[in-house]
């Protein structure tokens, strides 16, 4: 149950979405943008968030479609997991969106939804960090595209009233060797305390969740990937630029995430390079 009160606004258009909000944060102090609402329903049946306007994105037909345009493939920002999941465009992103919450969850929770959460894993985003995805971002000045790399540093770096509308990824990544690797404290439906995705296209790409309070990425770890020097020695160094604290929790240990990590790390690259 949801304790406070809200306006409700349902745009057709990007452009619509934008204005509504740009306008009603002109009189109301906490507006949001809504795709699938499950985190914003979660947050606000435990009155971890309130809002006074809430702007569902989900009839606008640009954030709603999935569809093949030259050499990419558009995902609409108000696409759900499962969505994407059936259509199979991408092995990559089927497998791990597959691994995220359960199949009821993801009739609910959106691309969109998942790159601009407050969770800090935010696993949607790692097949997005290995293949150079691009993002359309909507805002007062117009739309813009920008590379996903470019822009996501922890979290998507993009302005107040800005819009996330779709996510393009280059066909070619179709057929790219990858290698996923999800460790969870108990069952098979929870948040990960390791997942490692690792990609095998013109050398191998690494992206993180659930190591650190973020997912990322590294240049500098890519580089080690394919320095061609005795494999213990790459996870060492590998370790060395891990760009934070491991994280330490009620769910494991940094002591446990490091023999983790260490462990998926070596077996993904085994597995990918003898591919």
């Amino acid at each position: 149950m949801i304790s406070f009160n809200f306006k409700y606004i349902r745009p057709s258009t990007v452009e619509e979405a934008v204005s509504s909000y740009i306008q009603l944060s002109r009189v109301y102090k906490r507006v949001l943008y809504y795709s699938g609402g499950t985190e914003i329903l979660s947050f606000a049946r435990n009155h971890a968030i309130e809002a006074d306007v809430i702007i569902d994105i989900k009839a606008i037909p640009e954030c709603r479609r999935l569809q093949h345009h030259q050499n990419r493939i558009i995902y609409g920002a108000a696409l759900t997991l499962n969505e994407i999941i059936e259509e199979n465009t991408l092995p990559l992103l089927t497998s791990v969106f597959k691994g995220i919450a359960d199949h009821t969850l993801r009739n609910r929770i959106t691309l969109g939804g998942n790159i601009c959460s407050k969770l800090i894993y935010r696993e949607a985003v790692l097949p997005l960090m290995l293949t150079e995805a691009e993002i359309r971002i909507a805002g007062e000045n117009g739309v813009r595209r920008e590379k996903f790399n470019s822009i996501f540093d922890k979290s998507l770096r993009i302005e107040k009233g800005e819009l996330l509308v779709d996510v393009s990824i280059d066909k070619s990544f179709e057929g790219a060797g990858f290698c996923s690797i999800r460790k969870v404290n108990r069952g098979e439906v929870d948040y990960p305390i390791l997942h490692l995705e690792m990609l095998k296209r013109k050398g191998l790409k690494a992206a993180f969740s659930g190591v650190l309070n973020f997912p990322f990425r590294s240049d500098a770890i890519d580089a080690v990937l394919n320095d061609n020097v005795d494999i213990d020695e790459m996870i060492e160094k590998i370790m060395h630029l891990i760009p934070g604290k491991i994280k330490q929790d009620q769910w494991a240990t940094w002591h446990y995430r490091q023999m983790l990590l260490k462990k998926a790390i070596r077996s993904a690259y085994t597995h990918l390079e003898v591919r």
